[in-house]
């Protein structure tokens, strides 16, 4: 029993009535004595204590291996004897972050929107990437290089547009490397397309300030390139742990 479970085991006995002073009524006192109260408190554990082992869920959890068992919130319990919510509770709880994490959602979206490209156009949109068309247009080159924002005034705006497409039409003269182009779909697995974007460097996107992509391309972008490692397309980073080698030394000083 894990000691969070004695703790409330515990708590749950102090509030019995057992615990109260206890009147002798031939002589009318009460007994105060501490041995005496310790001794009620220890048989009265040991007689609860086996209630509380039979009817734990976190132990039979890790005796079953079941991790539904487990309870993420142990304070969420109003006894020591198990919780009070209700069986599917872990999967109320956790099934929406598991969604979100593993993009299921957004794959099936994208896959759909892969294979309506390729119904209209006969080809993949990674295939796009080495026709002759997009030899014409862009060569050897980034997709995003020689592109040119137009905007009014004498200053830079500080952020990209936030969409190309108003009411579904172009709305402006001068649309992001991603609008311009109707043969451009930004997939998790169109790496080619990917690889315009990302740093060789650090391994990372540019900053759409850099590459001019409004900013609902970009995040879409963004959306993918995280899908890509999620899903093992790309590399993922691993943080780098520096070890402390003395605790693996052999040689010490008594031998």
């Amino acid at each position: 029993m894990s000691i969070r479970t004695s703790i409330y085991a515990i708590n749950a006995l102090k509030r019995t009535s057992q615990f109260n002073c206890i009147k002798n009524i031939g002589n009318s006192r009460c007994l105060h004595s501490k041995p005496l109260r310790l001794a009620m408190w220890g048989e009265k554990f040991n007689q609860f204590k086996l209630q509380v082992e039979a009817e734990d869920s976190n132990d039979r959890a890790l005796r079953e291996l079941d991790i539904t068992l487990l309870k993420p919130h142990p304070e969420w319990r109003n006894s020591a004897a198990g919780p009070i919510w209700p069986k599917d509770y872990h999967k109320l709880l956790w099934e929406k972050w598991e969604n979100n994490l593993h993009y299921k959602q957004e794959k099936v979206e994208q896959d759909t929107d892969w294979e309506k490209y390729c119904e209209e156009n006969g080809f993949s949109p990674q295939e796009y990437l080495e026709t002759a068309d997009f030899q014409t247009l862009y060569g050897e080159r980034l997709i995003w290089e020689n592109y040119v924002r137009n905007f009014k005034g004498g200053v830079q705006p500080q952020q990209t547009r936030s969409n190309c497409f108003r009411k579904g039409e172009m709305s402006t003269g001068s649309p992001c490397p991603l609008c311009r182009d109707e043969k451009i779909v930004v997939t998790y697995n169109n790496l080619p397309l990917l690889h315009h974007f990302i740093d060789k460097q650090t391994g990372h996107l540019y900053s759409n300030l850099r590459t001019g992509a409004c900013r609902f391309k970009h995040r879409r972008l963004v959306k993918a390139f995280n899908m890509a490692k999620d899903f093992g397309y790309l590399a993922a980073e691993a943080d780098f742990v520096k070890y402390d080698l003395t605790d693996h030394r052999v040689n010490y000083s008594a031998l």
